[in-house]
């Protein structure tokens, strides 16, 4: 089943820290405060809160281990203090982008639900005004 808004759209969503599916509600208070669902299309963002986890450790751990191998292996032993400045610059940044990623990363749980649709867990249709809304479970566009 085709999710109702493609994966570079939702992927690009979530990194701005925005609903995956309609773009506009955002998925947090403050800077890292979960919120429950979307307050313009009503899709909720975890529902099993354990589904949502596997996409985060996955999308961290994948990026984060080859830099630190890369760092440790490649730069520590021929050039120790660029290695320390490159490990406090990779650490900055992973701690600067978390809202994003952790955004990226439900997008990316999103996507798998839309894809593997489930009756008991509706993706909401895009509101009527919504350019390019269409239905998640049917195709139904929703501008006709």
């Amino acid at each position: 089943m085709k999710p109702p808004a493609g994966i570079r759209t939702a992927l690009a969503r979530g990194w701005r820290k925005r609903c995956p599916h309609c773009g506009r509600g955002p998925l947090y208070t403050g800077w890292l405060k979960a919120i429950d669902r979307c307050s313009y299309c009503g899709l909720v963002f975890a529902r099993d809160h354990g589904a949502t986890w596997f996409f985060i450790i996955m999308g961290d751990r994948a990026i984060l281990l080859p830099l630190i191998g890369l760092i440790y292996f490649g730069v520590l032993r021929s050039h120790p203090i660029l290695a320390v400045l490159l490990f406090f610059l990779v650490a900055a940044a992973f701690v600067w982008t978390t809202p994003n990623r952790m955004g990226a990363c439900t997008a990316l749980h999103y996507l798998s639900r839309a894809a593997f649709g489930d009756e008991d867990d509706p993706i909401p249709r895009h509101h009527a005004g919504d350019p390019g809304g269409a239905d998640s479970r049917h195709g139904v566009d929703s501008r006709a």
